[in-house]
């Protein structure tokens, strides 16, 4: 993908959030944002770092 091309509508995923959601993604490989939400509503973010080592 070509840097110019990464806010294209076809490369684009906005999730609909209900409760209990989950949404896991690669910090490596994706980038992502937060856009509004209501400050009246409580989120819980945990955050979660994993190491995959190739088998020995």
């Amino acid at each position: 993908i070509n840097p110019e091309d990464v806010f294209k509508d076809e490369y684009i995923y906005e999730h609909k959030w209900s409760t209990g959601d989950l949404v896991v993604w690669n910090n490596m490989t994706m980038s992502h944002r937060r856009a509004y939400a209501d400050e009246n509503i409580v989120r819980k973010l945990i955050r979660y770092a994993v190491n995959i080592s190739p088998a020995a």
